[in-house]
């Protein structure tokens, strides 16, 4: 096995939610939409919404309801200004922020943010 991440999925049980809110909200652009499953461009490492009920025939406890906050994604921007706008620009949007940007300890710039499903994101740069 490589150490390397290949493709990030969030399962969501409601898709358009979440599609509009990585596409239109943030910009990313859609590469591949099956209306069940979406990859987006993403430098990197590629990164999906599917719905959940498609991996219901890998395995039966896709079926359990979602619970817990087991992942964040980490935005970067470019400069600390970068995080602050960005913040406004996506609460202006309708995007519910959970913490305003601050300065955190180990010298980054960060704010958080929620997807419609409610998993919480940061924007993020380094001071």
């Amino acid at each position: 096995m490589k150490h390397a991440i290949s493709l990030i999925i969030i399962m969501t049980d409601d898709l358009a939610p979440m599609v509009h809110f990585y596409h239109n909200l943030l910009g990313f652009e859609i590469l591949e939409d099956t209306g069940e499953f979406v990859r987006f461009d993403c430098e990197g490492t590629q990164f999906a919404v599917c719905l959940r009920s498609v991996f219901a025939m890998h395995h039966e406890s896709y079926s359990l309801p979602a619970t817990g906050r087991a992942f964040k994604l980490s935005f970067p921007c470019g400069d600390p200004l970068e995080v602050d706008s960005t913040y406004r620009k996506l609460l202006a949007q309708g995007v519910r922020g959970i913490q305003e940007p601050l300065i955190m300890p180990w010298k980054q710039r960060s704010a958080l943010i929620a997807d419609p499903d409610g998993n919480i994101h940061e924007i993020v740069a380094n001071v």
